[in-house]
């Protein structure tokens, strides 16, 4: 399959196109290059389609040949998402001269940043999930297979634990590019270089006005803005004069929609709007060290879930082990009685 990066697939599926259950806003225009999104893939597609250097080689896997998974053109025939019938890779340094797994081809991605092209991720790609895909060699905190659900685990988690002090970034609802669930409180503490931030909505799709995304300085706590399903983000970019940045996302019990994904740039000049909202309240100031994003799941999230299945077998060895143990003092110590008998 052509190696996108999972930047494609993450923004890909963002693209759903379907009617919004809530309100939104922002224009799907690319953001440009980075390691885990595009608003809407179209130009992640890339330029190489076969396995070897300048045409030469076998064709490609098609993305609609990743058949276990909605996250392919076969789901998307106009490309909306930004997949299409293509089989693009993203540029690359290395490729599969050698044949291809079970009759198909893959363009396989170089495991380290190219120096001619830093901005393009080097060591992530996207395979079809049945078969066996190739490992995955470069650094990664994920998995050793590059299937598409390998690189939106590792998407994911980038949108969690990412380095908000970076110049510039992304950040995305939890569990995007699928929908975001019930009773979700996350936190982003955004603090790029400059005197103000910039920040543009590229999809915003809250279910109700009771799914809540509020923008605070970081410093003070102020409340800088607040939006939610009733209440979108204005189109085009807002500016805001705050060194450091806390976003606050929560969903109630029954909320689920699309989310959001935006953009984020540090400004050196302090042309932004600076009032807080009138009325609002100021919340106590977090420090301001590394961990600067957190997220807790809903009571159903499988990371919860998981967490209490194990806490709740080791609880239950442990009780069974402590009953056997003294069940065999019991017993030695009937022994030793008949003994003595």
């Amino acid at each position: 399959m052509g190696t996108r990066a999972p930047k494609a697939l993450l923004l890909l599926l963002l693209l759903r196109l379907l009617p919004p259950r809530g309100a939104s806003a922002g224009s799907l225009q690319s953001p440009g290059l980075s390691e885990c999104f595009q608003v809407n893939g179209a130009d992640y597609r890339g330029h190489q389609n076969r396995t070897g250097p300048r045409g030469a080689g076998r064709p490609c896997l098609y993305w609609d040949q990743t058949q276990q998974h909605s996250y392919s053109s076969a789901s998307d025939p106009q490309g909306r998402w930004g997949l299409g019938a293509h089989n693009f890779c993203r540029e690359l340094a290395g490729l599969d001269n050698g044949g291809g797994r079970d009759g198909v081809h893959f363009c396989r991605p170089h495991t380290e940043p190219d120096p001619a092209t830093p901005s393009v991720p080097g060591y992530l790609g996207c395979f079809v999930d049945s078969g066996a895909p190739p490992a995955l060699s470069g650094p990664s905190g994920t998995s050793t297979k590059l299937t598409v659900q390998v690189c939106l685990r590792f998407c994911r988690m980038k949108g969690y634990q990412g380095n908000w002090t970076a110049p510039q970034g992304v950040i995305y609802s939890p569990d995007f590019p699928d929908e975001y669930g019930p009773d979700r409180n996350c936190s982003w503490v955004l603090a790029p270089p400059g005197a103000a931030l910039e920040l543009a909505f590229r999809l915003f799709e809250l279910a109700d006005p009771r799914d809540r995304l509020e923008l605070r300085d970081a410093t003070s706590g102020s409340l800088l803005r607040a939006f939610d399903g009733a209440r979108p983000p204005p189109p085009g970019p807002l500016r805001l004069r705050a060194a450091a940045l806390r976003l606050t996302f929560r969903s109630d019990a029954r909320g689920h929609a699309q989310g959001f994904a935006l953009t984020f740039q540090g400004l050196q000049d302090a042309d932004a709007d600076p009032a807080p909202l009138e009325g609002s309240t100021q919340t106590p100031a977090a420090p301001l060290d590394g961990a600067n994003v957190s997220c807790s799941p809903g009571p159903g999230a499988p990371e919860a879930s998981m967490g209490a299945q194990v806490f709740s077998t080791v609880t239950a060895v442990s009780v069974l082990l402590l009953l056997v143990l003294s069940l065999l003092r019991l017993l030695r110590g009937r022994c030793a009685l008949w003994g003595g008998a």
